[in-house]
């Protein structure tokens, strides 16, 4: 269940100190000063504290992994258990790598039976009415290839 919310620009000061500045009429979301609390960014946990200036510091790693911009937006999102973390760069960077994946499998040989990511020979896993299951035994990739109507569906 969210909590609340955070949205707004990243400011270049904010980039240069590795930091991020909290309103004050938003503190009210965060731990008072000086007490450690975890924010979560994708698979990453970070550990944060909210400095007297209203800094959270602690995400130096964060700024260090993913580029940002002036101007980026970033998200804070608090739930019941937990706070996350986001901005504008890094879901675009996702997004990036997930049309780039995307479009490397789907550019695969439609005869090739190698695996994408390792080339290591994909194993037939199942075979149902319309469709076989690949299954690379080295990496656990799983390709689904639908059979097409002028194709043999017994193959």
């Amino acid at each position: 269940m969210h909590v609340g919310f955070i949205i707004r620009e990243l400011t270049e000061e904010e980039i240069n100190h590795k930091c991020l500045y909290v309103f004050e009429r938003d503190r009210i979301l965060f731990p008072n000063v000086g007490i450690l609390f975890f924010v979560e960014s994708y698979e990453e946990t970070y550990g944060v504290r909210i400095d007297q200036e209203g800094f959270l510091r602690g995400l130096e790693t964060w700024f260090s992994k993913y580029p940002h911009n002036p101007g980026d937006t970033i998200i804070i999102a608090k739930t019941a258990e937990s706070f996350s973390l986001s901005s504008s760069s890094e879901l675009i960077q996702q997004i990036i790598g997930e049309t780039y994946e995307k479009v490397r499998v789907d550019e695969m040989d439609e005869k090739s039976e190698s695996c994408p990511n390792c080339q290591y020979q994909l194993e037939r896993a199942a075979k149902k009415e319309d469709r076989t299951i690949f299954k690379c035994a080295r990496c656990g990739f799983t390709m689904v290839r639908r059979i097409k109507d002028n194709e043999s569906k017994e193959n």
